[in-house]
């Protein structure tokens, strides 16, 4: 099985003949998103290795969309800071859809967001791929 990774260092194989990815924090946030080919087309959401966690944060916001303008929302969701730094594969089952190209290279954007108890943003990451 491929698997693939990518937060702030790209380990993405499938897209080196595709266009540079484009990765944007704030706050410091950092996020490996541990996604394989299973998680194509799937209602299982991958697992999210989390660092630079500010102190403050008690929930993240998870969301991935399809396209540039305008974006496709294909869902996400809300989960717990449990202070692991994971957010477990499956967690954001209920409202979460896999990318699934379709046999055509489409643009992709993962956004992790953390907020504290008054739902202020903390910090987010959004990292921008191709997918054939």
């Amino acid at each position: 099985m491929m698997l693939h990774k990518f937060a702030f260092f790209l380990i993405f194989p499938a897209l080196a003949s595709c266009a540079s990815p484009k990765i944007e924090s704030e706050g410091g946030l950092g996020a490996i998103i541990k996604w394989e080919d299973r998680h194509r087309c799937s209602r299982i959401s991958p697992e999210i290795l989390l660092s630079g966690v500010p102190a403050e944060t008690v929930r993240f916001a998870v969301w991935l969309e399809e396209g540039t303008s305008p974006r496709r929302y294909l869902g996400g969701g809300i989960y717990e800071n449990d202070r692991q730094g994971i957010i477990p594969e499956g967690a954001l089952a209920q409202t979460y859809r896999g990318a699934c190209p379709g046999g055509e290279t489409k643009r992709y954007r993962y956004t992790v967001a953390a907020y504290d108890k008054s739902n202020k943003s903390l910090a987010n990451v959004r990292y921008e791929f191709d997918l054939k």
